[in-house]
């Protein structure tokens, strides 16, 4: 049985504070009325935090990981 991915929704930030952490800058990053919205859009490098979650391409990934396992 092959199960299948999307990879659906940005993965967490390498220091973020594990699944709490990252569920937690979910909900600050989607309420702009938090007090810890603008921090946090500051500290992830983003110019929105509409940045945060982009759609994914698993094409595109499949892709460039075909393209860095191609011999050259």
């Amino acid at each position: 049985m092959v199960n299948e991915l999307g990879g659906e929704d940005a993965c967490p930030s390498e220091d973020c504070g594990d699944l709490p952490g990252y569920e937690h800058l979910q909900e600050v990053l989607a309420d702009p009325d938090d007090e810890e919205h603008d921090d946090m859009v500051i500290w992830m490098d983003l110019k929105r935090a509409s940045e945060f979650a982009v759609a994914f391409d698993v094409d595109q990934v499949n892709r460039r990981i075909l393209a860095v396992d191609a011999p050259r």
